[in-house]
């Protein structure tokens, strides 16, 4: 027997190196509501003054090493702060103040407890805000957090799409 598949598809893949995974929840601050995207991005939409939201992310505990934190609003870097925990000390915070990616060592294994992105006083329609937190001392490319392993997995399938034409399967036998 004999399968032929006419059209043209795709496949998203990612390779496991996002180490954040965004809330899965709708929240109201300020005038503004964020919305989880199926991808991990958060849809933001409304008129706000300036303010941080809390508690865009899981907590995610990682191993002693170094990583680099990225959080880009329709790939425009903002400011944040990034709350984490080393062993029981619940109060160490790392203000992210600049622009750039933050790169930060541990000698000891960690837990990111909380990433607030900060915004300024605007209309926001339909902006993106990606949040990704990847070992080694480079920024690159969002990809949506997979549990660190790559995909499409079974634990986090990817769809496969048409982009053009129709999708024809054929089955010979």
């Amino acid at each position: 027997q004999e399968l032929s598949v006419d059209g043209v598809c795709e496949q998203n893949t990612t390779t496991g190196k996002n180490k954040i995974d965004t809330l899965a929840k709708i929240t109201n601050i300020d005038g503004l509501t964020i919305t989880r995207q199926e991808n991990g991005t958060l849809l933001i939409n409304g008129s706000s003054a300036e303010f941080a939201v809390g508690d865009a992310v899981k907590a995610q505990a990682l191993e002693a090493g170094t990583y680099t934190m990225s959080v880009k609003l329709n790939n425009t870097e903002i400011k944040a702060n990034v709350y984490y925990r080393i062993g029981d000390n619940q109060n160490q915070i790392y203000k992210y103040k600049d622009s750039t990616p933050l790169t930060l060592t541990f000698d000891t294994n960690f837990t990111i407890t909380r990433i607030q992105p900060y915004f300024n006083a605007s209309t926001y329609n339909n902006a993106i805000l990606s949040i990704q937190l990847e070992e080694g001392s480079n920024a690159t490319e969002y990809e949506p957090y997979t549990g660190g392993q790559p995909s499409p997995s079974p634990d986090y399938p990817q769809e496969i799409k048409t982009i053009t034409g129709n999708l024809k399967i054929t089955s010979c036998g």
